[in-house]
Order: C-alpha cells, then sequence, then structure tokens
C-alpha cells in the first residue's frame, strides 16, 4: 500500500512514522524530495 502512487502524501508522510511500513513509504513515489533528503540525513548519507 505504501508504495501506491495514489496515496495521499499525507497518509504516505503519516506511515514514516511506523516501523512496519517505514521501508515501503520511503519508497513512495509521491513522497516529496524534502521528505527523502531528511530521511537520507538521519541515516547519515549527505
Amino acid at each position: 500500500m505504501a508504495r501506491d502512487a495514489r496515496l495521499p502524501v499525507g497518509r504516505l508522510l503519516g506511515l514514516l512514522d511506523e516501523p512496519e511500513s517505514l521501508g515501503a513509504a520511503a519508497e513512495g513515489p509521491a513522497l516529496p524530495l524534502t521528505a527523502r533528503e531528511d530521511i537520507l540525513a538521519a541515516a547519515g548519507i549527505p
């Protein structure tokens, strides 16, 4: 579900807070660039 491009951005961002859906949500095509940058920064990837 989290990888579905039709998922509203707000719900997708909410799924980032749920451990069981974090990975799939991080791959969501609708994930905003700023959220992707935050994920990379938290992982220590410049």
